[in-house]
């Protein structure tokens, strides 16, 4: 997980599983600790790196330590702030190079301004050797639990759940069939191509 929050995801931990979090406050990680239990309760072994997560990752590439996560959630994009940094080519390359080879990449995308799925759906080159699939998964809030709706995109060449009912029966059309064409590298983004139109 890239984004500690309150380690919410540590409450879905099984015995045997491992959770790395990256998190780059100091002070996230203490009222987590302070005020919630979901790390202290989880079942998974879990650790926690401290720093941008991109850095870290970066290091452990250059040590030549890939992690093998079989996931990778993406959920640093906290009050509609934007960390470009997290969304480039150059990021995803490092992604891919911690994820097992059917890894899936999750990233959170709910945002109030901005549209960031032409960015993360162009970051996979349709007939790459990788031949990687973007899945949108809208999650609908329920008032009665407290819940927000969520907008999460997918990213994996794994077969065996791209193939899964389950999994398609959660998934949202996209609105446009192909992103328009662009991707951000640590040399170049646009903002203000993805605003929102409003209504």
């Amino acid at each position: 997980m890239i984004g500690l929050g309150t380690a919410t995801l540590a409450a879905y931990g099984h015995q045997g599983d491992y959770i790395r979090f990256y998190e780059i406050n100091p002070e996230v990680l203490r009222l987590s600790d302070k005020y919630f239990s979901y790390r202290k309760d989880s079942r998974a072994r879990i650790d926690v790196v401290l720093g941008d997560a991109r850095i870290s990752m970066e290091r452990e590439r250059q040590r030549g330590e890939p992690q093998k996560f079989d996931a990778l959630a993406v959920d640093a994009f906290s009050s509609d702030a934007i960390p470009v940094h997290l969304l480039t080519r150059e990021c995803y390359q490092t992604y891919r190079y911690h994820l097992k080879e059917d890894g899936i990449l999750a990233m959170h995308i709910t945002n109030r301004y901005f549209d960031l799925s032409p960015v993360i759906r162009n970051l996979i080159l349709p007939g790459s050797k990788q031949d990687m699939q973007a899945l949108w998964i809208e999650g609908v809030g329920d008032e009665s639990q407290g819940t927000d709706s969520t907008d999460w995109i997918l990213l994996t060449a794994n077969r065996q759940f791209l193939a899964n009912p389950n999994v398609h029966q959660n998934v949202a059309p996209w609105h446009d069939p192909a992103p328009p064409p662009g991707f951000w590298t640590d040399d170049y983004s646009n903002l203000f191509s993805l605003l929102h139109e409003r209504k």
